[in-house]
């Protein structure tokens, strides 16, 4: 896979960012295939490490895809099956689970600050095709 034409600025920006990383406490939800709603694979980011998504390209390493709210994480789970023209219906069964976190170390990308560090916009990170840059063996820039 090709790097993004960003990622040494993006690298930079992390390196310089590391003591701005706060713990968090919260609550994510996860709507999830059947396979994966359970102890052992509910937060082991095989799924997206097998199939990739916005932050990690397939095969590189384990992300854990949350929301901060119930209703984020069911659209954007069925977004996917729809991403690949599996309808609604048939995007069963699924299980919708809440996980309660403590996290020691997490940047905020929704803080301008923080993305201006990495020389980014949220509108950017909005609008990147991620999975039609990953298809043409491209680094998108999430």
């Amino acid at each position: 896979m090709a790097a993004h034409p960003n990622s040494a600025q993006i690298a930079a920006g992390f390196a310089t960012l590391l003591t701005a990383a706060r713990a968090w406490e919260g609550t994510i939800y996860r709507f999830v295939t059947v396979p994966y709603a359970n102890r052992h694979n509910l937060l082991s980011g095989a799924g997206s490490r097998l199939h990739g998504g916005r932050w990690n390209p397939a095969g590189k390493f384990n992300v854990v895809y949350g929301s901060l709210t119930p209703a984020t994480a069911i659209v954007e789970s069925l977004g996917t099956f729809s991403a690949f023209g599996v309808p609604p219906e048939k995007a069963r069964p699924r299980v919708f689970a809440a996980i309660r976190l403590w996290i020691q170390s997490v940047l905020d990308l929704r803080n301008a600050q923080t993305l201006a560090a990495f020389g980014l916009t949220a509108n950017e990170i909005a609008q990147d095709d991620w999975q039609a840059i990953q298809d043409q063996g491209q680094e998108s820039l999430t």
